[in-house]
């Protein structure tokens, strides 16, 4: 059974075409199951909320009479949900879907609605299915409806009851009768809804949730000498409506087919592309600005396994960092739920230069004197005096600084005081 991949953000149910619908928003990923299949866990994902509807209940049949015969609404199956941790990628699941209970034909009971599974290597979860109304025997009285299922088996499951079906009412001769309502399918979030007895009203709402339950079902023409069979429960999982029966022999409505939904987060793999700029210095590491895919949700960046001093997260395709104090030359490493990502080039961390000062003589002089400073350590040079080669001759009392260059780029600074006497 070939799934369909849609990008849409909202919920959507495809009950003609498509007995499989894939939706995705942002990076979770929604697959609705309406008839039985399988599902291979996807790579990259390691756990997934399953939800399970079991079938509704059928409805009971009716049987004509010189009284009104209706049958009881059916039962409303199961909702049953779990999260399932420690997914293999590859792995795959069978999911069964249970089918709506048959109504009863004329002078039979409803059928109860199957019961869903999912079941794989971490093992087995299952909906139960709504049970089916009683038929009516045209002689006055009532008729039970089927009871709504709260059964749910496996580990972790949570369990919302479907609702109870409302009996089926025959009518003396001239008095109208009462359809059983299909009871409500449990939701994601609550249980379904038990039509009120003796009712002729809507259908048994399907219980609340992101995921909600099935509605039961409601003949329309109840209590009139209208003859019509019962109406099928809405898919997931809710009862089927008796039939209005008076002058020919009418079955119960089936109940709805269960269903199942499974809900996971896509994790996908970071990747780094490039990373600017691709050097730093000893004692001013700058900060680096990373860029790749699937950055988001970015745990910890290292430099050459060191853990960075701090680390941002722009957005998808981008991480800014900083190099810890003490980091050397090597590549950058960046982890995420979905794995850890290393860069191709290495981020280079150069040494300092060591800057040096060497006067030609003495520093302390009197007038006219001078004497030459002549810094060492680097490339280039820039002094405190506008000067801009390794050595200058000055005169004046100062205190005189170069800074000093290596062919990487990086900086230091040595001083030194010089003292100009006058003559007396």
């Amino acid at each position: 059974m070939q799934g369909k991949t849609i990008p849409v953000t909202l919920r959507v149910f495809l009950f003609i075409v498509f007995t499989i619908a894939v939706f995705s928003a942002d990076s979770q990923t929604v697959v609705t199951y309406t008839s039985s299949g399988s599902w291979t866990v996807p790579a990259g994902v390691t756990s997934a909320t399953v939800y399970m509807w079991g079938g509704g209940g059928g409805a009971g049949g009716s049987r004509a009479s010189t009284w009104f015969a209706n049958g009881g609404g059916g039962g409303g199956g199961a909702c049953a949900y779990a999260t399932i941790a420690g997914l293999v990628p590859g792995n795959s699941y069978t999911i069964t879907i249970g089918a709506g209970g048959l109504g009863g034909s004329s002078n039979a009971n409803g059928n109860p609605g199957g019961t869903t599974t999912f079941t794989g290597a971490a093992g087995t979860w299952t909906a139960g299915g709504g049970n089916g109304g009683s038929r009516s025997r045209g002689t006055g009285g009532t008729h039970a409806g089927g009871t709504g299922s709260a059964v749910g088996t496996g580990t972790g499951v949570t369990v919302f009851g479907g609702g109870n079906g409302s009996l089926g009412d025959d009518g003396v001769s001239n008095t109208t009768g009462i359809t059983g309502t299909g009871g409500g399918a449990g939701g994601s979030g609550g249980a379904g809804v038990s039509p009120t007895n003796d009712v002729c009203g809507g259908t048994a709402a399907g219980g609340i949730g992101t995921y909600p339950g099935g509605s039961g079902a409601y003949n329309t023409d109840c209590g009139t000498t209208t003859d019509l069979a019962g109406i099928s429960g809405n898919q997931p999982g809710g009862g089927g409506s008796g039939a209005n029966c008076f002058n020919t022999n009418q079955s119960g409505g089936n109940g709805g087919a269960g269903e199942v939904i499974i809900v996971y987060t896509l994790i996908t793999t970071p990747t780094i592309v490039s990373f600017t700029p691709s050097s730093g210095c000893i004692g001013s590491l700058p900060l680096v600005t990373i860029t790749g895919t699937n950055l988001t949700g970015t745990t910890a960046v290292k430099f050459n396994g060191l853990a960075a001093a701090s680390f941002a997260v722009v957005n998808a395709t981008t991480v800014t960092a900083t190099p810890a104090a003490g980091s050397t030359t090597g590549v950058i490493t960046l982890t995420t739920a979905g794995g850890t990502a290393t860069s191709v080039a290495s981020f280079t961390v150069n040494a300092v230069p060591t800057a040096t000062i060497t006067p030609s003589g003495a520093t302390t002089f009197c007038t006219p004197g001078s004497v030459t400073l002549t810094a060492s350590g680097g490339t280039s040079y820039a002094w405190s005096n506008g000067a801009a080669i390794a050595a200058t001759t000055v005169n004046s009392t100062n205190t005189y600084t170069v800074t000093v260059t290596n062919a990487a780029g990086c900086t230091a600074t040595a001083s030194q005081a010089v003292t100009a006497n006058t003559a007396t």
